[in-house]
């Protein structure tokens, strides 16, 4: 369906563009301001029942929220400091860091826009407090609700919906020493506590850590040719496998040395593989396996999701249920947004989300 526009003189276009924030908000306001004295209280219904899935409740009980919440705040208390988010962001905050669509975000007239993804929140806070508290590492959680415009439909998963609930963690540091992986470690150490926590109430049967090192991914794809905007394209597909659709003859996920000597290939990303397996054993897995001996570990080789949206390494947490459902609980990596904001490359951060309404839905304690 096309979306008429009023027709402005290409002088008036330009002007509401490129005008400083106080001449468009009060030039927007009076216009809203009259557009709202005309409106008719019986146009209500109307207009909350034509964009029902944007205004219309949870279908999760609050409480179940409050319990997982509880759960999770909980866990990570020692690491991490709690915190309310806003609802709303100074606007352009998704687009001018992620790329994100602007249509996908619930715009204001106030130079604003609505929380749509709780980890560029708590990232803009981080750079606030490095900037004028002159703070080194910064560890934050909050459990926030989030809108998104996007259309979740057209075979996508059903549980997704437009405004939703997530419990997100920020880890920010200077990338020297081993900063990345100790903020890595303290996350999923963290997730891995926060999953054996929920393990009986949500009926988790097996934890898959999968974690994926996206110049290696990237560096397979493209010696198959592959577009990136292709798989891009494919991400919330569940039907969409980036090796079965493309003829990639190679493990998805790595869990052993005698995983990588069975892949018969002699391309360059062998090696590559070989030593991201070996740098994230030493690393990270062996720490883990320490305290977590019943999680498999796995290095990630056909990962869709997040290939723009972070940089170097990503991870995942795929739980399985007894009633032999899966789901990708959390979802985290590392990524440059904080650098961006303060202009400096060294600042890095890792940021992490676990949505709360598939979790809501197969709840099982009794409330």
């Amino acid at each position: 369906m096309s979306i008429k526009k009023i027709d402005l003189s290409s002088e008036d276009y330009r002007a509401l563009i490129s005008e400083n924030a106080n001449t468009f908000n009060s030039t927007m306001l009076e216009i809203f301001e009259q557009r709202a004295k005309k409106m008719c209280p019986s146009a209500l219904l109307k207009n909350y029942k034509s964009k029902h899935n944007l205004y219309e409740p949870s279908k999760i009980d609050p409480r179940i929220y409050n319990e997982i919440s509880n759960i999770f705040f909980d866990t990570v208390s020692d690491d991490f400091e709690c915190i309310e988010l806003s609802p709303i962001n100074p606007f352009g905050l998704n687009a001018s860091l992620t790329n994100t669509n602007q249509n996908n975000v619930l715009s204001t007239i106030r130079n604003s826009e609505i929380v749509s993804d709780s980890s560029i929140s708590m990232i803009l806070e981080c750079a606030y407090r490095k900037k004028e508290l002159n703070l080194s590492t910064i560890n934050l959680a909050s459990s926030t609700r989030l809108l998104r415009t996007q259309n979740y439909g057209n075979g996508k998963k059903n549980h997704w919906c437009q405004h939703f609930r997530a419990c997100s963690l920020v880890s920010s540091f200077r990338n020297i020493k081993n900063n990345m992986i100790n903020s890595l470690l303290i996350q999923l150490n963290n997730w891995l506590n926060v999953i054996e926590n929920m393990k009986d109430i949500l009926e988790i049967e097996t934890v898959n850590l999968n974690l994926c090192y996206i110049p290696l991914i990237k560096e397979i794809y493209t010696s198959y040719g592959i577009n990136i905007n292709d798989i891009l394209a494919n991400t919330v597909n569940p039907n969409f496998d980036v090796f079965k659709n493309n003829n990639i003859n190679l493990p998805k996920v790595i869990n052993n040395v005698s995983d990588i000597e069975s892949i018969k290939s002699t391309k360059d990303y062998l090696l590559t593989i070989k030593n991201s397996y070996n740098y994230f054993y030493k690393n990270i897995l062996s720490v883990l396996k320490e305290t977590h001996n019943n999680v498999n570990f796995n290095l990630q080789l056909n990962r869709k999701s997040g290939l723009t949206y972070y940089t170097d390494i990503c991870y995942e947490f795929e739980v399985f249920f007894k009633n032999g459902k899966s789901l990708v609980l959390v979802d985290g990596g590392v990524n440059d947004w904080i650098g961006k904001i303060l202009s400096d490359s060294k600042e890095k951060c890792v940021t992490s989300g676990m949505g709360l309404e598939y979790v809501g839905k197969v709840y099982k304690k009794k409330i």
